[in-house]
């Protein structure tokens, strides 16, 4: 009887051991919160520019770059996820990934000229952020082009505060018109 309690709590540690290792990993993703892999139902933002810059917001107001806003998932998206988390119960089913709406701002020196609403697809193997034209590598935070050649870096910014930032910046914008 020991013997099994014994082989039990063994396997509860190994298993827990591979359990952190997997999200110690994970941890070093963009988007990946202390939930988990990106939820339905998150949001985060991203600003990607051509090199390491410490971003705040006189970096925003001044240089060139592009501003995402990654929101929530569609209705029918979520859905979906209902069914992969039903479905990957099944021996072989792996979740690829998900798709969301985006929002792009663009700026050239501080000065925004494009607000473009497109679809982001998350993709968990390998791990990338395809947004039109672009990929952002979600473990080296690279930002590349189609050719695959490197534009810059991407860092993922404080939520609430950069959505009341672009609240901001449209409301001076459509001031100035």
């Amino acid at each position: 009887m020991t013997k099994k309690y014994f082989v039990l709590i063994f396997f509860i540690f190994v298993l827990d051991a591979q359990a952190q290792e997997v999200k110690i990993q994970n941890s070093e993703l963009l988007l990946y919160s202390q939930f988990g892999e990106f939820c339905t139902m998150c949001e985060a933002t991203l600003v990607c520019s051509e090199g390491k810059n410490e971003i705040d917001e006189e970096y925003l107001e001044r240089e060139s770059y592009l501003l995402i806003h990654l929101e929530t998932r569609t209705f029918w998206s979520q859905i979906s996820t209902i069914w992969e988390f039903f479905i990957r119960n099944f021996e072989g089913y792996q979740i690829k990934g998900h798709t969301r709406p985006v929002k792009l701002y663009s700026s050239v020196n501080g000065e925004w000229f494009n607000i473009e609403i497109t679809t982001a697809e998350i993709s968990l193997d390998p791990n990338l952020i395809k947004i039109k034209q672009f990929l952002i590598d979600r473990e080296t935070q690279d930002w590349i082009n189609h050719e695959q050649l490197n534009i810059g870096f991407c860092k993922r910014l404080p939520l609430w505060e950069t959505l009341t930032y672009i609240d901001q910046r449209l409301q001076k914008n459509e001031g100035n018109e």
